[in-house]
């Protein structure tokens, strides 16, 4: 929901539970409680996208869903992350965007089956450009205090008879043109293999006219993987990326969309089944300035650098559905 400052202050301060996306100007005045938070300028309603810099936009959950820990995860602690999610329950985690804890869950991500089967979910933070671009910040309600080199999360149990699950669904469901492995990890690359034989990157893409607008595409067990290439801070030496890259992996460029805006709003309006307990969509897939055509969305949330569905992704919307398990 979206709220004012001293409503979203009532809810923490009776006790709720909450996810709280908005202004650092903002999430800054909200009081100690049950919380975490995340920068972002814009988000996603039923009613239209609306920018966030007079309001919060808030998550709060029913009472099928119970708070079992909030919990602070530098670069280091990470490993700890698999051991916190709770087999039965969902967890949600806001990361600062292009951070090194950022870099950090991304490759602890490849290795760990563990969280592809922990219905984690959460958003990347951004930078905020009111008044100035500040670095994407996270928020730890407990102490209501500001985090830039840290992840935070809430951890849920369920009650009986309820199950959950993450998932994302993008714009961009099918690949084209060759498969390619970067060098080294890390946030940028000019040099890439292709089929064995090492070439330049910025090259290959001119000589193939791929746009920087679509995203690298790879595949970690059952679950598809979207990184999206920074245009704005490539060169023409070198690609930038909002997400790392990894040499031991496989990628590819997405197929094209015709029409972005058409295929956002069939998107954001397909409610598939069970009830959706949080989601957030990427800034990608949002163009900023056009609220009445995200309008007609099933539920509400914020727009967001990068998606975390078991694992970070790009170009997405993410959310985190509930439903009655099975009898029997």
């Amino acid at each position: 929901m979206l709220c004012r400052l001293h409503e979203a202050s009532e809810i923490i301060r009776s006790g709720a539970t909450v996810v709280a996306a908005g202004s650092p100007d903002l999430l800054r005045r909200l009081p100690r409680g049950n919380w975490i938070g995340g920068t972002s300028t814009s988000a996603f309603t039923p009613a239209g996208g609306v920018e966030l810099f007079d309001r919060l936009q808030i998550t709060t959950f029913p009472p099928q869903v119970t708070l079992a820990g909030i919990q602070r995860y530098g670069v280091g602690g990470l490993h700890h992350l698999s051991l916190d999610l709770h087999p039965d329950g969902f967890s949600v985690m806001i990361v600062p965007h292009a951070s090194n804890v950022h870099e950090a869950l991304a490759r602890e991500a490849l290795l760990s089956n563990r969280l592809l089967q922990g219905n984690l979910f959460g958003w990347m933070s951004e930078a905020v450009r009111w008044r100035h671009l500040g670095r994407p910040q996270v928020y730890y309600g407990p102490l209501a205090h500001c985090i830039e080199d840290e992840a935070v999360a809430l951890h849920f149990t369920l009650a009986p008879g309820y199950r959950v699950r993450s998932e994302s669904c993008s714009v961009f469901d099918a690949v084209e043109g060759e498969s390619f492995r970067f060098l080294h990890d890390g946030y940028s690359a000019s040099r890439i293999l292709v089929e064995g034989r090492e070439t330049d990157f910025v090259t290959y893409l001119g000589e193939r006219k791929i746009s920087l607008c679509l995203p690298l595409v790879s595949r970690h067990g059952n679950r598809t993987i979207l990184t999206c290439p920074d245009a704005q801070g490539s060169s023409e030496r070198s690609v930038r990326f909002h997400s790392p890259v990894f040499h031991g992996v496989e990628y590819c460029f997405a197929k094209e969309v015709p029409d972005m805006e058409q295929a956002t709003r069939r998107l954001i309006s397909f409610d598939g089944t069970g009830t959706t307990l949080i989601a957030c969509l990427c800034l990608m897939s949002y163009r900023e300035g056009a609220a009445e055509e995200y309008s007609g969305a099933f539920c509400e949330g914020p727009v967001t650098r990068g998606e975390i569905a078991g694992l970070p992704t790009s170009h997405s919307l993410a959310r985190v559905v509930l439903e009655a398990a099975p009898r029997g």
